[in-house]
């Protein structure tokens, strides 16, 4: 409902509390799904993360000790974002194809091309894809 008021939606101070390590993945993964998967949500902070300095202890932590060592819920909140989340494309363009077409995740992107095991920095391109949209990349490729 919030949502139809039109303005932006930032969930904060997000944390989720279980001695179960595994219980709070899940309960971790169910709510940055539901934040992440809604179009009007632009902002996610977690209230804290450190079992050392959380207010709520390890019993919400995603890392703990000295060594910050990942808590299983961290370790799904990394793959959350860092892997299932994460726009990675390739894309293998001939003499008769030079563009191709980005859907994915709204953010900033990086263009790499490879040719022959060696990467051509001279037509690395930068673009933000915007929510709901997707972006042509027109190279021009000489070899």
């Amino acid at each position: 409902q919030l949502a139809q008021v039109g303005v932006p939606i930032w969930a904060t101070e997000l944390d989720v509390m279980s001695s179960n390590e595994n219980t709070r993945a899940d309960f971790y993964e169910a709510a940055l799904t539901t934040l992440y998967s809604h179009s009007s949500v632009e902002g996610i902070l977690f209230w804290g993360f450190w079992d050392q300095a959380h207010w709520r202890g390890d019993k919400a932590a995603l890392v703990k000790g000295d060594n910050l060592q990942l808590t299983a819920a961290g370790s799904r909140v990394l793959d959350l974002l860092e892997n299932r989340w994460m726009t990675d494309e390739t894309h293998t363009l001939s003499q008769a194809g030079n563009q191709f077409t980005v859907r994915g995740f709204h953010g900033d992107y990086e263009v790499h091309v490879n040719y022959q095991g060696r990467e051509l920095s001279n037509l690395k391109q930068t673009f933000t894809l915007n929510k709901g949209h997707s972006k042509t990349v027109n190279l021009n490729v000489h070899t």
